[in-house]
Formats: C-alpha cells, sequence, structure tokens
C-alpha cells in the first residue's frame, strides 16, 4: 500500500497533471461549518473537517492537515489553529485524531512518529524520562516493550501505523467528490515530531510542511534530496523547556536543535545561506515579539524559514495563523 502512495505522490510532481476524480461533482459535506469525518480504512478512527463556504466544486482547492499534541484532541485544536477566519484563500481543513490504546500508564493520545522500533529507542532518553514512559497495546502485540517506565524502552506513544492513516485521509479525501489540489500539513509538538517522520518518509507529498515547537530525537534527522521540492517552515517559542529549539535534553528525552534541522533543509533545498539571516513578514514582533529567519534564495523558488517568538511550551502567537497561511501562500513558488 505505501508503495502505491509513494507512486501517486511522485506523480504530482511531474508536470503533467492530472484533474482531482472530485472535482465538478457536487460535495454532499456541509461547508461553513466544522464536522467529524470517520476513517473507511482504520475502523473507529476520524477526523475534524471543514470546508470553507467559498468552496468551489471546479477549483481545486488546497488542503491544510493539522496534527495536534500529545494528550490532546483534534476539536480542542481546532479551536487555536484552525485557519477558517484567514484573510487567504479558502482551504478544506482535516484535523486528524490520535490514538491512546494504553494497557495501564497513559500518556495519553498521540502519534507514532517513527517506526515502533525506532520510537522505542534506549538511545532517545535516559532515566529521567521513566515516569513519563508506557507500553501501550499496540507496542506489546509488536514486542518492542514489556511494561511501562523503564520496561518502555523509552516508548510513550502508540505503536499503529500512522503514517498510513495519514495517507488514507488523503486518499479518502480525494475519492469522495471533493475538488482536491495541494496538500500543507503542520503539527505541534508531538504532532510536529510527527511532521519531520512524514517528511522524512514520503518527501514529495506535501507542497509545504510546518513544525510547532516540536523537534525530533537525536539521530532521527532525516532530511531526503527529495525534500527539495517542499518548503519548510518552523515556529519555536524561545522560552521552551519540554522541547527546547537548541536541543539536547529535557525531562529526559534528547532531540535534535531546530537550528540543526533547519540547516539539514537548506543544504537540501540548495540554498543561498549557510547560516539564517532576518527576514521581514507582516507579522514581526507584537505582543509575542515575533521574528523570523530564513537561509536566502534556496532552488526551485523553494523556502527555509524558521520564526520564534516569546512563551514557553504550548504558547502560540495571535498572530500565528495568519502567518501560517501567508508562508503556505507566498513561500513555496
Amino acid at each position: 500500500m505505501k508503495v502505491f502512495f509513494a507512486l501517486i505522490f511522485l506523480l504530482r510532481t511531474i508536470n503533467t497533471h492530472s484533474r482531482p476524480p472530485g472535482c465538478g461533482k457536487e460535495t454532499f459535506y456541509p461547508k461553513g461549518k466544522w464536522f467529524r469525518n470517520n476513517s473507511t480504512a482504520h475502523s473507529g478512527r476520524y477526523w475534524e473537517q471543514y470546508i470553507d463556504k467559498q468552496y468551489d466544486m471546479n477549483t481545486e482547492t488546497p488542503v491544510y492537515i493539522f496534527l495536534h499534541g500529545q494528550d490532546s484532541t483534534a476539536i480542542e485544536k481546532t479551536k487555536k489553529f484552525g485557519i477558517e477566519n484567514s484573510t487567504y484563500k479558502s482551504y478544506v481543513q482535516v484535523f486528524p485524531q490520535g490514538i491512546d490504546d494504553h494497557v495501564s500508564a497513559d500518556c495519553g493520545t498521540g502519534w507514532n512518529v517513527i517506526d515502533s522500533a525506532s520510537s522505542h529507542d534506549k538511545a532517545t532518553c535516559n532515566s529521567n524520562a521513566d515516569d513519563s514512559l508506557c507500553c501501550y497495546q499496540s507496542c506489546l502485540d509488536q514486542k518492542v516493550c514489556t511494561g511501562d517506565s523503564a520496561e518502555a524502552n523509552c516508548g510513550w506513544a502508540t505503536c499503529v501505523d500512522d503514517t498510513q492513516f495519514i495517507l488514507d485521509i488523503v486518499d479518502q479525501l480525494t475519492n469522495l467528490e471533493l475538488c482536491i489540489g495541494d496538500i500543507y500539513i503542520a503539527g505541534e509538538s508531538n504532532g510536529g515530531m510527527m511532521i519531520h517522520g512524514l517528511l522524512a518518509e514520503y518527501p514529495s507529498m506535501f507542497r509545504s510542511a510546518m513544525s510547532v515547537y516540536g523537534l525530533p530525537f537525536i539521530g532521527y534527522n532525516n532530511v531526503p534530496s527529495a525534500l527539495n521540492m517542499t518548503s519548510m517552515f518552523s515556529m519555536h517559542d524561545r522560552s521552551d523547556e519540554i522541547i527546547p529549539w537548541y536541543g539536547g535534553e529535557a525531562g529526559g528525552w534528547f532531540y535534535e536543535s531546530g537550528i540543526a534541522v533547519m540547516s539539514k533543509h537548506a543544504v537540501v533545498h540548495n540554498c543561498s545561506k549557510t547560516t539564517p539571516e532576518v527576514v521581514r513578514t507582516p507579522y514581526d514582533g507584537g505582543e509575542s515579539n515575533i521574528s523570523c529567519l530564513n537561509y536566502g534564495v534556496c532552488a526551485g523558488s523553494r523556502t527555509v524559514m524558521y520564526c520564534l517568538y516569546d512563551g514557553g511550551h504550548g504558547a502560540w502567537p495571535q498572530e500565528g495563523n495568519d502567518l501560517t497561511i501567508w508562508f503556505f501562500e507566498n513561500k513555496w513558488q
């Protein structure tokens, strides 16, 4: 199945562009309000969805996928990260719900950010993280952990195939009478970590991607060369002590630094600057003191950029959603 999707998204990158099957068909989905859509491929799984009132069945409409953080819900995050009030063009918004299949200790809903064996990598944590480690049922089934705490082998989320879940969401939307265009994806915290994993596995799938206070674990800063067609954006709070921008240990976990991650993207994109430089946006300053940097001019007119702002883990500036869409609209083409 994954080979099939890899072929589909490879074909999206070539010049011959076939019209999506849902174009020209009237959708049965409601417009102008959030509703729950159930997965046809994954029993019990769902996402929150929003179709703009201005949706046109004859116009390819971009899809904005957002992944919530650990121990959170999709419906909760629609209120914080939903872009239905954006001043930019309409999107089909999709906020998938992570899964919680805990057995005893409960680390909450979340995402299997890398494959099950790697997500139970003892090199990614130390004993300081023991109190936040859980062995979920899907992980027990795959024998990558035997219990909670130290026996979880640095495990803290489900081992279900969340990558396939995201792929199947796109497939379902495409085949259920929606005129789907380019796909943009973002995620916060654990969802932001999932973004990095998805990009590494499916580098041709997304037009642009954004990670919000989410970084890969040490040793998992994987940026394949095929990502040179996907603009990369990161937003991170300056005082984050859960997933610190400068990487290192936090709460017993070991993270790559944001600069190391974005610099690797800059190399793949053949950007003109090896060190980031200040870039102006319409949303600089404000109450959160937003400041942004990029790596100059990159090949293919793509962009590698990050913005820092005041606050701790979970903080989100009031200009954050407009800045996100501004990047998606202006910095990928």
